[in-house]
């Protein structure tokens, strides 16, 4: 029999985390200048994303007609497979954008959302980790990045292969990027507040997130889905990054810190 009190926690976390980014939003009301000054990385992040964006998007027609290049023209499959290549191309190129984007955003304002962490965290001065140098953190979040690009890529080639199951292909392809793609968004967020705990390596920062998998991965899918609203993307990353803090404050406790891997 199905595990009912299983899937009803899972969902419960899930919603939970859900509730991370909102709290994140309600900071724009609170601290509304730290959070402001996090809106210059995302424009410049934005640009250079956003016009990929565009270029993918004008190409998902030309994706499509090479995709049912081997069908009869006119038939009613090669409409149908020119259409959902085209759609399918469109949704894995979302899924590598919003992983750029987020990483590319979070390089470039590093300052800024450190800052967001340190003015919204909790944690008593004392239990906060030694800081390290900015060249050191630099370098690790591109290394982080890139790992973390090159799983959003598998799952933008799997999600590509499952648009084209019929009637619930392009469904379940965004089902998919947006809870796997939230788990990778969750680990990239979770960063800064981690690393105030000694939490630095992407490996530790997964084991803790771990412990409250479907919680994480609520916060995620939310941001994920948020970041596709067009235009929204600027705002979503400072407020991504406040709800990050909020999580990882809960998930953690200023006595069981995870030892630093330098």
């Amino acid at each position: 029999m199905p595990n009912i009190g299983g899937t009803l926690s899972r969902g419960t976390e899930f919603v939970r985390g859900a509730g991370y980014f909102l709290a994140g939003a309600r900071c724009w009301r609170s601290h509304a200048r730290v959070m402001a000054w996090a809106i210059v990385p995302a424009l410049l992040a934005g640009v250079v994303i956003g016009t990929g964006i565009l270029v993918a998007v004008a190409s998902s027609p030309r994706v499509g007609s090479w995709a049912a290049s081997g069908l009869d023209q006119g038939s009613v499959w090669h409409t149908l497979v020119t259409w959902i290549a085209g759609i399918a191309f469109v949704v894995a190129t979302g899924i590598v954008s919003v992983m750029l984007f987020v990483s590319l955003t979070l390089i470039i304002g590093q300052p800024f959302y450190e800052k967001i962490s340190r003015v919204l965290d909790p944690l008593p001065a004392d239990a906060v980790a030694e800081e390290e140098a900015w060249w050191r953190t630099t370098g690790r979040g591109i290394v982080d990045a890139i790992r973390l690009l090159a799983w959003s890529l598998f799952i933008a080639v799997v999600a590509f292969a499952v648009s084209f199951v019929p009637v619930v292909g392009v469904v379940s392809a965004f089902v998919l990027s947006a809870l796997t793609g939230g788990w990778l968004l969750a680990l990239e967020l979770s960063a800064y507040p981690s690393a105030r705990r000694g939490v630095v390596t992407l490996r530790h920062r997964r084991e803790l997130l771990k412990q409250h998998r479907w919680r994480a991965v609520g916060f995620g899918a939310v941001t994920y889905v948020t970041l596709l609203v067009p235009g929204a993307a600027i705002v979503v990353i400072p407020t991504a990054s406040a709800g990050a803090t909020k999580l990882v404050s809960d998930l953690t406790q200023p006595t069981s810190r995870i030892p630093a891997t330098r």
